[in-house]
Protein backbone atom coordinates (compact mmCIF):
# COMPACT_ATOMS: atom_id res chain seq x y z
CA UNK A 1 0.00 0.00 0.00
CA UNK A 2 2.91 2.43 0.96
CA UNK A 3 4.05 1.81 -2.65
CA UNK A 4 1.60 2.78 -4.03
CA UNK A 5 1.15 5.61 -2.27
CA UNK A 6 4.59 6.93 -3.10
CA UNK A 7 4.01 6.49 -6.79
CA UNK A 8 0.45 8.61 -6.52
CA UNK A 9 2.14 11.39 -4.66
CA UNK A 10 5.12 11.12 -7.57
CA UNK A 11 2.76 11.43 -10.01
CA UNK A 12 0.90 14.35 -8.47
CA UNK A 13 4.06 16.39 -8.01
CA UNK A 14 4.90 15.93 -11.44
CA UNK A 15 1.77 16.98 -13.19
CA UNK A 16 1.70 19.95 -10.63
CA UNK A 17 4.83 21.22 -11.43
CA UNK A 18 5.03 20.46 -15.40
CA UNK A 19 5.46 24.03 -17.34
CA UNK A 20 2.09 26.18 -19.08
CA UNK A 21 1.97 26.31 -22.47
CA UNK A 22 2.56 30.26 -22.63
CA UNK A 23 2.93 32.73 -25.18
CA UNK A 24 6.37 33.34 -26.26
CA UNK A 25 5.22 37.21 -25.79
CA UNK A 26 1.85 38.30 -24.57
CA UNK A 27 0.77 41.04 -26.78
CA UNK A 28 -1.80 43.32 -25.58
CA UNK A 29 -3.99 45.46 -27.97
CA UNK A 30 -2.26 48.98 -27.29
CA UNK A 31 1.03 46.93 -28.34
CA UNK A 32 -1.28 45.85 -31.66
CA UNK A 33 -2.05 48.98 -32.55
CA UNK A 34 -0.72 52.46 -33.41
CA UNK A 35 -0.74 55.62 -31.65
CA UNK A 36 -2.02 58.63 -33.74
CA UNK A 37 0.88 60.98 -34.66
CA UNK A 38 0.18 64.36 -31.85
CA UNK A 39 -0.30 66.95 -34.75
CA UNK A 40 -2.82 64.36 -36.13
CA UNK A 41 -4.34 63.56 -32.86
CA UNK A 42 -4.74 67.44 -32.16
CA UNK A 43 -6.71 68.35 -35.73
CA UNK A 44 -9.11 65.19 -35.20
CA UNK A 45 -9.93 65.88 -32.03
CA UNK A 46 -10.35 69.75 -32.36
CA UNK A 47 -12.45 68.80 -35.38
CA UNK A 48 -15.04 65.99 -33.55
CA UNK A 49 -15.43 68.84 -30.95
CA UNK A 50 -15.80 71.53 -32.93
CA UNK A 51 -18.68 69.46 -35.23
CA UNK A 52 -20.13 67.63 -32.41
CA UNK A 53 -20.55 69.97 -29.21
CA UNK A 54 -20.42 73.68 -30.30
CA UNK A 55 -24.13 73.69 -31.34
CA UNK A 56 -23.40 72.95 -35.27
CA UNK A 57 -27.02 72.40 -36.47
CA UNK A 58 -26.24 71.03 -40.12
CA UNK A 59 -24.63 67.61 -38.41
CA UNK A 60 -25.98 64.79 -41.26
CA UNK A 61 -22.71 63.13 -41.97
CA UNK A 62 -21.81 58.99 -41.93
CA UNK A 63 -24.60 57.67 -39.49
CA UNK A 64 -25.54 61.17 -38.18
CA UNK A 65 -25.27 63.05 -34.77
CA UNK A 66 -26.59 60.60 -31.86
CA UNK A 67 -26.88 60.78 -28.03
CA UNK A 68 -23.87 58.35 -28.06
CA UNK A 69 -21.13 59.89 -30.84
CA UNK A 70 -21.99 63.04 -28.70
CA UNK A 71 -21.24 61.26 -25.51
CA UNK A 72 -18.30 59.73 -26.88
CA UNK A 73 -16.53 63.28 -28.06
CA UNK A 74 -17.84 65.23 -24.90
CA UNK A 75 -15.13 62.81 -23.65
CA UNK A 76 -12.45 62.43 -25.56
CA UNK A 77 -9.84 63.32 -23.46
CA UNK A 78 -10.14 60.73 -21.07
CA UNK A 79 -9.45 58.08 -24.13
CA UNK A 80 -6.12 57.24 -25.44
CA UNK A 81 -6.62 56.50 -29.31
CA UNK A 82 -5.08 54.23 -31.14
CA UNK A 83 -5.78 53.15 -34.67
CA UNK A 84 -5.69 49.16 -36.13
CA UNK A 85 -5.18 48.72 -39.94
CA UNK A 86 -8.36 48.70 -42.34
CA UNK A 87 -8.88 47.06 -45.81
CA UNK A 88 -11.48 47.15 -48.04
CA UNK A 89 -12.06 43.62 -49.54
CA UNK A 90 -12.27 44.16 -53.55
CA UNK A 91 -15.21 41.53 -54.39
CA UNK A 92 -14.78 42.14 -58.20
CA UNK A 93 -11.29 41.91 -58.28
CA UNK A 94 -11.16 38.33 -56.59
CA UNK A 95 -14.70 37.12 -58.54
CA UNK A 96 -12.15 37.69 -61.89
CA UNK A 97 -9.70 35.78 -60.59
CA UNK A 98 -10.84 33.47 -57.56
CA UNK A 99 -8.09 31.72 -55.79
CA UNK A 100 -7.05 31.27 -52.26
CA UNK A 101 -3.48 32.71 -52.92
CA UNK A 102 -5.39 36.07 -54.29
CA UNK A 103 -7.30 36.72 -51.54
CA UNK A 104 -4.53 38.97 -49.47
CA UNK A 105 -4.27 40.62 -53.09
CA UNK A 106 -7.46 41.74 -52.80
CA UNK A 107 -7.17 43.94 -49.64
CA UNK A 108 -6.95 47.53 -50.26
CA UNK A 109 -6.02 50.60 -47.51
CA UNK A 110 -8.79 52.55 -46.47
CA UNK A 111 -8.27 55.94 -46.15
CA UNK A 112 -10.73 55.83 -43.37
CA UNK A 113 -9.10 56.11 -39.45
CA UNK A 114 -9.97 52.84 -37.90
CA UNK A 115 -9.74 54.34 -33.88
CA UNK A 116 -10.21 51.97 -30.68
CA UNK A 117 -10.55 54.18 -27.87
CA UNK A 118 -8.96 52.84 -24.72
CA UNK A 119 -10.05 54.01 -20.87
CA UNK A 120 -7.31 53.11 -18.13
CA UNK A 121 -5.78 50.79 -20.04
CA UNK A 122 -8.67 48.88 -21.44
CA UNK A 123 -10.28 48.72 -25.08
CA UNK A 124 -13.76 50.22 -25.00
CA UNK A 125 -15.26 51.90 -28.33
CA UNK A 126 -14.43 51.70 -31.93
CA UNK A 127 -14.79 54.88 -34.30
CA UNK A 128 -14.31 55.07 -37.81
CA UNK A 129 -13.47 58.46 -39.21
CA UNK A 130 -12.40 60.21 -42.83
CA UNK A 131 -12.53 63.28 -43.80
CA UNK A 132 -15.23 64.90 -45.27
CA UNK A 133 -14.79 65.62 -49.23
CA UNK A 134 -15.71 69.58 -48.71
CA UNK A 135 -14.59 70.56 -45.76
CA UNK A 136 -11.93 68.87 -45.00
CA UNK A 137 -12.95 68.13 -41.06
CA UNK A 138 -12.02 64.93 -39.55
CA UNK A 139 -15.89 63.54 -38.75
CA UNK A 140 -17.29 60.00 -37.25
CA UNK A 141 -18.35 57.89 -40.17
CA UNK A 142 -19.57 54.48 -38.11
CA UNK A 143 -19.33 54.12 -33.47
CA UNK A 144 -19.27 50.85 -32.58
CA UNK A 145 -19.62 50.79 -29.04
CA UNK A 146 -18.41 47.25 -26.74
CA UNK A 147 -15.86 46.70 -29.87
CA UNK A 148 -13.33 46.15 -27.46
CA UNK A 149 -15.00 43.48 -26.06
CA UNK A 150 -15.58 42.30 -29.79
CA UNK A 151 -11.61 41.87 -30.32
CA UNK A 152 -10.55 40.91 -26.95
CA UNK A 153 -9.28 37.62 -28.31
CA UNK A 154 -7.07 39.05 -30.57
CA UNK A 155 -4.23 39.63 -28.87
CA UNK A 156 -3.71 36.63 -27.22
CA UNK A 157 -4.66 35.30 -30.85
CA UNK A 158 -1.33 37.33 -32.23
CA UNK A 159 0.70 36.28 -29.04
CA UNK A 160 0.33 32.56 -29.65
CA UNK A 161 1.05 33.12 -33.48
CA UNK A 162 4.59 35.20 -32.37
CA UNK A 163 3.06 38.55 -34.42
CA UNK A 164 1.44 41.92 -33.80
CA UNK A 165 0.69 42.28 -37.24
CA UNK A 166 -2.63 41.70 -38.80
CA UNK A 167 -5.34 42.97 -41.20
CA UNK A 168 -9.05 44.18 -40.15
CA UNK A 169 -10.49 44.25 -43.71
CA UNK A 170 -14.21 44.55 -44.74
CA UNK A 171 -16.13 42.86 -46.98
CA UNK A 172 -19.14 45.18 -48.36
CA UNK A 173 -19.75 47.77 -45.82
CA UNK A 174 -20.26 46.08 -42.63
CA UNK A 175 -19.15 42.48 -42.53
CA UNK A 176 -15.38 42.56 -40.95
CA UNK A 177 -12.56 40.06 -41.27
CA UNK A 178 -9.14 39.43 -39.49
CA UNK A 179 -6.29 38.05 -40.98
CA UNK A 180 -2.52 37.44 -39.62
CA UNK A 181 0.46 35.14 -40.89
CA UNK A 182 1.28 32.52 -38.48
CA UNK A 183 4.55 30.50 -39.86
CA UNK A 184 4.21 31.76 -42.82
CA UNK A 185 0.62 30.69 -44.02
CA UNK A 186 -2.27 33.44 -43.81
CA UNK A 187 -4.98 32.67 -41.23
CA UNK A 188 -8.38 34.13 -40.92
CA UNK A 189 -11.32 34.80 -38.50
CA UNK A 190 -14.45 36.51 -38.35
CA UNK A 191 -14.01 40.04 -36.30
CA UNK A 192 -15.36 37.62 -33.14
CA UNK A 193 -12.94 35.56 -33.39
CA UNK A 194 -14.21 32.43 -35.01
CA UNK A 195 -11.38 30.49 -37.69
CA UNK A 196 -12.38 30.59 -40.60
CA UNK A 197 -10.66 28.13 -43.21
CA UNK A 198 -9.27 30.67 -46.70
CA UNK A 199 -11.46 27.37 -49.07
CA UNK A 200 -14.71 28.27 -46.96
CA UNK A 201 -13.89 31.96 -47.16
CA UNK A 202 -13.45 31.90 -50.77
CA UNK A 203 -16.69 30.36 -51.35
CA UNK A 204 -18.27 32.58 -49.14
CA UNK A 205 -16.71 35.40 -51.11
CA UNK A 206 -17.87 33.67 -54.48
CA UNK A 207 -21.57 32.86 -53.69
CA UNK A 208 -22.36 36.86 -52.18
CA UNK A 209 -20.78 38.22 -55.95
CA UNK A 210 -23.41 35.59 -57.76
CA UNK A 211 -25.75 37.25 -55.64
CA UNK A 212 -25.14 41.07 -55.71
CA UNK A 213 -24.78 40.14 -59.97
CA UNK A 214 -28.41 39.14 -59.68
CA UNK A 215 -29.95 41.84 -58.24
CA UNK A 216 -27.49 43.95 -59.93
CA UNK A 217 -29.23 42.34 -63.48
CA UNK A 218 -32.52 42.22 -61.92
CA UNK A 219 -32.61 46.02 -61.16
CA UNK A 220 -31.18 47.02 -64.52
CA UNK A 221 -33.78 44.91 -66.43
CA UNK A 222 -36.60 46.47 -64.14
CA UNK A 223 -34.55 50.00 -64.26
CA UNK A 224 -38.19 51.64 -64.38
CA UNK A 225 -38.89 50.55 -60.98
CA UNK A 226 -35.55 51.61 -59.66
CA UNK A 227 -34.74 54.82 -62.37
CA UNK A 228 -32.55 55.64 -64.82
CA UNK A 229 -29.29 54.77 -63.07
CA UNK A 230 -29.54 52.67 -60.21
CA UNK A 231 -27.34 51.23 -57.93
CA UNK A 232 -27.02 48.92 -55.57
CA UNK A 233 -25.00 48.06 -52.52
CA UNK A 234 -23.19 45.06 -51.89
Amino acid sequence: MKKYTLIYLALITFSCSEPKQVAVNQYSLQDISTNLEDEKYKIIVNNLKAFYITGNETRSFGQGHTNLTEKFVSEIDKYELATFSYYQFDNKKFYDNPSEENLQACMFPLDKLNIIAFRDGKPELRVIVEQEKNTKLWLINRLTPRYGKTISWLSDSLSNAGTKTCKIFLHGSTREFVTYEKDGTPLYFRITGEPISAAHLCEYFIENYKKWLTQEKYIKEHSELFGDDPTLNE
